[in-house]
């Protein structure tokens, strides 16, 4: 299956989008999006802001849902467990390079009146 939104020359371009349902009486839709499997290698998913030419590129926004009345969603990166013969995936977290001025900052920040913790092993 193939979406694509119309490309223009002289405007912005043409915007694409997926939605889930809305519940007024119980939960919400659920959204996945995933890739195939393979008999060598699963596909990939990937998720790329756009180029601007003469301005800012897009940008890429994962934020979990608001709890009106409790919690907030959970969000989380992670890779899949190896399998028989092999590593688990990395997760790499960066920002490009700059030709003027600073590159992007990371940042891992929790809410207030909590402590971040970061586990690495080696």
């Amino acid at each position: 299956m193939s979406l694509v939104a119309g490309d223009s020359s002289a405007i912005d371009g043409g915007a694409a989008s997926f939605n889930a349902g809305s519940s007024s009486g119980g939960d919400g839709g659920d959204l996945s999006l995933s890739s195939g499997s393979g008999a060598v290698s699963g596909g990939s998913v990937e998720l790329i802001g756009g180029e601007g030419s003469s301005s800012l590129g897009g940008e890429i926004t994962i934020t979990s849902g608001r709890g009106v009345d409790t919690s907030s969603g959970l969000v989380s990166l992670s890779s899949e467990d190896a399998g028989t013969s092999g590593v688990s995936g990395s997760l790499s977290l960066s920002t490009g390079t700059a030709t003027v001025g600073d590159s992007g900052s990371v940042t891992l920040a929790s809410g207030p009146l909590r402590r971040v913790q970061v586990e690495a092993w080696c």
